[in-house]
């Protein structure tokens, strides 16, 4: 699939309203750019301060309210039964500290085995969470991070034990025909539209604050497991889920938990100065190994422990299993990218029958990153051939799975992953039911290529700036995940130098134009790309390097592509045209493509020039001779236009149609995938004013240099740039 790299749509009133209360045009751009909705200076103090006091009330999340209706003191004994990922076993025991410290002594938990077991309640589970009772049935069921769909399982332990209560925890989309109604309560925040996403970490955390106001029972404590477990399951960072996450990081250092502190320390994190990437990349990984070597039940062990030296040794063994886990996945890796050599489809679905299925969904992700369609991988467990699915933004894997139905024995998920079991006699078919179902998914929803989506184009002058106090400004807006995702910057005509390639053969250190940060592709053999023109879209990381606090990290990049704009006025003198055609010529000679523009005369003259290259476009009394062009080039380019224009809404019909025209040429054709490098233009005042004026302006929002020959400096500033460049 095609990719194309296209500059984020913004909130145009935000942007509006920041650049007049005088922030910069950049800063005002990439506020109004966040998926939080910022309105104004309120909203912003309240974003970037992230105050644990703005937090909606746990009653806002359905049903928390309801909890004593179910829970009382004639309960004795409770079993809690988690999902075997960081979100189940740390809300298992979180919920356990809640009902020890409400009085409920008689407690057990209950993960299961990803393998034996499989995922949530089912038929296997169930028979084997229901023998582990051991002839002594508690009086209450929890099911945390499951659950929601288990009307079936639901039914069996009601029959069999009438008397039990059953109160479901859970995040995940609700399925009418499936939903637990029999349960006693069902606590989930996809109940009511307009309620956060929260994790089943976040939703427990909530239920204490409830459970404390009620009660008043001192449940403190509880912020940082929440903050780890919304961010290890890539939950979308609100307004609410970044509170929890900020303030939880913050409080992370203050925990007491003997077994979260050993493995803390085994990862190589610094509590004090806690990221993000430091749960998503060290601390999480560690966790969830477990569950997929080896068993999850041992995380809710470790975060049990009471000894110092048990706690350590537990640590350093998940540690191992997570480095046996690393080499694993890198083999997958390997062998997955060589079956996709010629890949050309629009999406991947791959089976093998000697992969892990506890490590495939890792895979999956790194492939989605790598080829930006939505991943199916699947392993073989016992006779059954289980997977999991990831997906890219605007694609919901779930609806895309439900298309594709007839090829699984079982799947659910949510928008951006899933899990599923693949029928043995579907094999040979599954990727080609799974690639139409995707490219219908495409067809219905107008996906016609994979976007990347960056925040801003950065000059060369602005990128070649970048330091540490720049890159300090950007880190209020952490922290950054799912839902307020680290800002992505594009900018073209870099050239990478001092390629230092990793022994691991994954990356390198490079210097991008003697930036005075430092730089990392991840990128195999990246030496070969040493003094190539590319244009790049990066984000800033912390350092992995101790003498350096930033890092400028290269995401993508492709060959730098020069064209240019050359458009002119109807009124255009002899002398002009004739600079035009000169100038074209020299252009031509510098690999220089060109996008002809403007009234007859002026496009004709840049065309003259420019022999071999050229990407022409319409002249303007072709739109009246038909019609069929100007709609082509109204639904292709209206709305950028009015996304850098807040007047052309309101533009006369004849400026109007200029105006997307002429936009269509200085960003051309697939929009912001190929902007031009500079504009040449001749404006009969030298100003912005006019149709030509209208383009101008739209090419400067997009940082594009522009030189208007109506001046007499324009060319040599014209050739010093591209000297420079």
């Amino acid at each position: 699939m095609k990719n194309i790299w296209k500059q984020k749509s913004i909130n145009e009133s935000t942007f509006d309203y920041f650049v007049n209360s005088g922030k910069s045009p950049l800063l005002s751009r990439l506020i109004a750019s966040r998926d939080c909705l910022i309105n104004d200076k309120k909203d912003l103090s309240k974003f970037l301060k992230k105050d644990i006091g703005i937090l909606d009330q746990p009653e806002s999340v359905p049903n928390v309210n309801k909890i004593f209706d179910v829970l009382n003191k004639k309960i004795k004994s409770a079993v809690v039964f988690g999902d075997y990922d960081v979100d189940g076993t740390f809300s298992t025991f979180m919920l356990m500290g809640i009902l020890y410290k409400y009085g409920i002594k008689n407690i057990e938990s209950y993960i299961p085995h990803r393998e034996e077991d499989g995922y949530g309640l089912n038929t296997v589970s169930l028979d084997r969470l229901i023998k582990s009772f051991e002839g002594k049935t508690p009086d209450i069921l929890f099911l945390l991070d499951c659950g929601t769909n288990s009307y079936q399982e639901i039914d069996v332990v009601k029959i069999k034990f009438p008397k039990i209560k059953i109160i479901v925890i859970d995040h995940h989309i609700i399925e009418d025909k499936l939903f637990s109604k029999n349960a006693d309560l069902v606590i989930n925040c996809r109940l009511k539209d307009n309620v956060t996403a929260y994790s089943t970490g976040g939703l427990i955390y909530q239920l204490g604050q409830f459970m404390e106001k009620e009660t008043g029972i001192n449940f403190k404590g509880l912020l940082p497991y929440a903050a780890i477990t919304t961010v290890a399951d890539v939950s979308d960072l609100d307004m609410n889920n970044r509170v929890l996450v900020a303030n939880g990081l913050n409080e992370l250092h203050k925990v007491k938990n003997i077994g979260l502190q050993e493995l803390i320390k085994i990862s190589g994190i610094d509590a004090k100065n806690c990221s993000t990437t430091d749960i998503s990349f060290k601390l999480a990984p560690r966790l969830n190994a477990n569950g997929r070597i080896e068993h999850a039940k041992e995380v809710v062990n470790l975060l049990k422990c009471k000894e110092e030296s048990k706690a350590f040794e537990m640590a350093l063994h998940m540690n191992s299993i997570n480095d046996e886990r690393k080499t694993k996945q890198k083999n997958i890796l390997n062998q997955s990218i060589k079956m996709l050599e010629n890949f050309d489809k629009n999406s991947i679905l791959l089976y093998n029958e000697k992969w892990d299925c506890g490590i495939v969904g890792i895979i999956a992700s790194k492939l989605v990153e790598k080829y930006n369609v939505p991943v199916v991988l699947f392993g073989k467990s016992g006779d059954k051939i289980k997977g999991s699915a990831r997906s890219v933004a605007g694609i919901n894997i779930k609806e895309v799975m439900d298309m594709a139905s007839e090829i699984f024995d079982g799947y659910g998920g949510h928008e951006m992953a899933a899990g599923a079991s693949l029928k043995a006699s579907m094999v040979s078919d599954a990727w080609r039911v799974f690639d139409d179902a995707v490219k219908a998914y495409k067809k219905e929803h107008e996906i016609d290529a994979g976007i990347i989506e960056y925040d801003a184009l950065l000059p060369k002058s602005t990128f070649m700036q970048i330091d540490d106090e720049f890159c300090d400004k950007l880190d209020k807006f952490a922290p950054f995940g799912q839902g307020n995702r680290p800002f992505i910057f594009r900018v073209n005509g870099v050239t990478l130098d001092k390629i230092r390639e990793w022994s691991s053969g994954v990356g390198a250190f490079v210097l991008i134009d003697s930036t005075k940060t430092d730089g990392f592709i991840y990128e195999e053999n990246a030496s070969k790309l040493s003094g190539q023109k590319l244009d790049i879209l990066f984000q800033i990381e912390e350092n992995f390097k101790d003498d350096q606090k930033w890092a400028i990290v290269i995401r993508y990049f492709k060959e730098s592509k020069k064209y240019y704009a050359g458009i002119g006025s109807r009124s255009t003198p002899e002398e002009i045209k004739e600079a035009m055609t000169q100038i074209a010529k020299e252009l031509d000679r510098n690999g220089y493509t060109l996008r002809s523009g403007g009234a007859d005369g002026a496009d004709t003259a840049f065309e003259n020039g420019a022999s071999n290259n050229k990407q022409i476009f319409l002249p303007w009394e072709k739109f009246n001779e038909n019609s069929s062009d100007l709609f082509e080039y109204k639904k292709e380019h209206e709305e950028i236009a009015e996304k850098h224009h807040p007047r052309f809404k309101h533009l006369k019909q004849g400026a109007k149609r200029l105006m997307v025209r002429n936009t269509a040429q200085i960003v051309g054709k697939s929009l912001d995938d190929e902007l031009s490098s500079f504009v040449v233009c001749w404006t009969s005042d030298g100003n912005d004013s006019g149709g030509t004026g209208q383009a101008i302006r739209i090419a400067k929002s997009l940082g594009i240099p522009v030189f208007n020959l109506y001046h007499d400096v324009a060319v040599t500033e014209m050739m010093k740039f591209i000297k420079s460049h």
